[in-house]
C-alpha cells in the first residue's frame, strides 16, 4: 500500500541582524512558533548585552502562537534587567489584536510603522 507525502507547514524563521550605533534591528521572517523559539531566544538574547537598543522588525512575521508571544515577553524581561531599550515595529494587525487581547500592547514599546 502507498503512502502519499503529507504537506508540512514551513516551520521556519530567519533573523536578519543589522547594528549601526549600539541599536540592533532583528527582522523577523516566518514563524515564531514553539518550533522556532529556542533558535530565536538564542540569537537575540546575546544582543541585549551588546546594543543598548534592540527593535524587532515584524513586519515579515506570517504566524505568532502563544510561545512566540511568550518568549517576546521573556526578551522584554531580560532588555530591561540589562537596560536596553526594547521595541517591536512593523506590527501586522493580527499581531496587534493578539497584543490587545493578551493586554500587552500598553507593556511593550512599538514604534514604527503599524501595518
Amino acid at each position: 500500500m502507498a503512502t502519499q507525502p503529507q504537506s508540512t507547514p514551513a516551520r521556519t524563521l530567519k533573523l536578519d541582524i543589522s547594528t549601526a550605533n549600539r541599536r540592533t534591528t532583528v527582522t523577523c521572517h516566518g514563524k515564531l512558533t514553539h518550533e522556532t523559539v529556542d533558535s530565536f531566544r538564542e540569537t537575540v538574547k546575546p544582543l541585549l548585552e551588546r546594543s543598548s537598543s534592540v527593535v524587532l522588525d515584524l513586519g515579515d512575521l506570517q504566524y505568532m502562537d502563544s510561545s512566540g508571544l511568550g518568549t517576546i515577553m521573556e526578551i522584554h524581561t531580560s532588555a530591561q534587567k540589562e537596560n536596553c531599550d526594547f521595541r517591536l515595529m512593523n506590527l501586522s494587525k493580527r499581531i496587534l489584536d493578539l497584543l490587545a487581547l493578551t493586554n500587552l500592547k500598553s507593556v511593550l514599546k512599538m514604534e514604527g510603522n503599524l501595518l
